[in-house]
């Protein structure tokens, strides 16, 4: 630095957002895909077609005026067994939001309507698994936290009461599974 000083000197770096349009390319997206209908073929839950066609929505072949998205070059066999996900991330503080969507609040003349709202910071993703038929399989939803619950690790349904009988050989029986206080299996004694 001292013998380069005019021509260097040292900054803090500044942080730049990722672009997805960097990676966002169709040459990408073909790749990905490419491995995928390898994936799905070898799995026999789809079959190659001799000859990519134009479907509309109902997944009817038609001509290109009528189809829906680009050309189709397989036929899902198994869409009951193939799963789709997707993610949504959002942050549960609400002050400083304003008015959602431009919605009002009916309240009493000359009176200010108020909510209560969260103030902390509490990110999460949601995660909704769909089968190819359009049934919803489940929804994962993850919360940011640094605090782990124990009912949370435990699986404890808090709508369900446990049965709590001083000498009761059932206990494990009468608490543990789906519908019980413990949604969890039986605790290996």
């Amino acid at each position: 630095m001292r013998r380069h000083g005019h021509l260097v000197q040292s900054k803090r770096g500044v942080k730049y957002v990722l672009d997805r349009s960097v990676w966002s390319t169709y040459r990408n997206f073909d790749d990905i895909y490419s491995h995928i209908y390898d994936e799905v073929e070898d799995a026999e839950v789809a079959t190659r077609l001799d000859e990519s066609v134009w479907v509309n929505r109902a997944g009817n072949i038609v001509e290109e005026g009528h189809a829906l998205g680009c050309k189709v070059t397989h036929d899902i066999t198994r869409p009951d067994i193939c799963v789709d996900g997707d993610n949504l991330g959002g942050n549960i503080r609400m002050k400083g939001n304003g008015h959602s969507g431009g919605a009002l609040l009916l309240c009493k003349s000359g009176t200010i309507p108020q909510q209560n709202v969260s103030t902390r910071d509490k990110n999460f993703t949601l995660l909704p698994l769909t089968l190819l038929t359009g049934e919803l399989l489940m929804c994962v939803l993850i919360i940011a936290g640094f605090k782990p619950s124990a009912a949370t690790k435990m699986g404890i349904d808090p709508c369900e009461e446990m049965v709590d009988q001083h000498g009761d050989m059932n206990f494990c029986e009468n608490n543990y599974g789906k519908g019980n206080y413990f949604l969890a299996g039986q605790p290996v004694l």
